[in-house]
C-alpha cells in the first residue's frame, strides 16, 4: 500500500507581501495557519503520519505567526511614536506662530507711535503757518511770526478753539504784522494775514 504524499509545505513566497502591515491579512494568515495545522494532524491518518511527526512543521508556523505578530506590535509603536512626534511639532509651530502674530502687532504698534511723533514734531516744527486757529506747541511751535504786505489781517488770541471762544487780544494790521505765539497759546489768523513765518 502506497503512502499518500503529503501536501507542499507553505514557503514564505506563498504568504503576500503585506501580511504583516495589515490586521485584517494577519488575522487571515492566523487561520490560515490554524486551519493548515489542523489538516495535518486530521490527514495524518490516511498518510500513515503521526502527530508527533508533523509537529516540527505546526511549531515552525507558529513561530511564523508569532513572528508576524511581534512585527505588527513593532509597527503599531513606532506608528504611535511617529504621530506624538507630529503633534508635538505641530503644537511648537503653533506656538511659535502666535508669538510671531503678537510681536509684529507690537512692532507695528510700535511704528505707528514713532510716526504719530514724527507727524507731531513736524507740525510743531513748521516754521510757517496760514489762516485757521492753532493750538501754540501743537499745531505750530512757539516763537515770534512775522507776515508782510497784508491789508486788512485780522489775527486774535483766544480761550478755546471752538467757534464760541472767547477773545483774549485782538488786532487787525495792513503792511507787516508780528505777532509772539508762547507754549499754550490759542491763535486765529484770518486768510488776509496770508503766511504766517517764524523769525524767532
Amino acid at each position: 500500500m502506497s503512502i499518500p504524499t503529503p501536501p507542499a509545505e507553505p514557503t514564505a513566497q506563498d504568504a503576500p507581501a503585506s501580511s504583516a502591515s495589515n490586521p485584517k491579512q494577519k488575522r487571515m494568515l492566523v487561520l490560515a495557519t490554524t486551519a493548515v495545522g489542523a489538516l495535518l494532524v486530521g490527514g495524518v491518518a490516511g498518510w500513515g503520519v503521526t502527530a508527533s511527526q508533523m509537529a516540527p512543521q505546526i511549531t515552525e508556523l507558529q513561530k511564523d505567526n508569532k513572528d508576524v505578530s511581534s512585527d505588527l506590535a513593532k509597527m503599531t509603536k513606532l506608528h504611535d511614536q511617529l504621530a506624538e512626534e507630529q503633534d508635538q511639532v505641530i503644537s511648537e509651530y503653533t506656538d511659535k506662530l502666535a508669538d510671531l502674530t503678537t510681536d509684529e502687532a507690537a512692532v507695528q504698534a510700535r511704528e505707528d507711535a514713532v510716526k504719530a511723533r514724527e507727524d507731531k514734531v513736524a507740525i510743531v516744527e513748521a516754521s510757517s503757518f496760514s489762516a485757521g486757529v492753532l493750538m501754540v506747541g501743537t499745531d505750530v511751535a512757539p516763537g515770534v511770526y512775522r507776515t508782510s504786505g497784508v491789508s486788512d489781517c485780522y489775527y486774535a488770541w483766544k480761550r478755546g478753539t471752538g467757534s464760541g471762544a472767547d477773545i483774549i487780544d485782538n488786532n487787525i494790521a495792513d503792511g507787516t504784522a508780528t505777532v509772539t505765539l508762547k507754549q499754550g497759546d490759542v491763535f486765529e489768523s484770518s486768510s488776509r494775514c496770508g503766511t504766517w513765518t517764524k523769525i524767532g
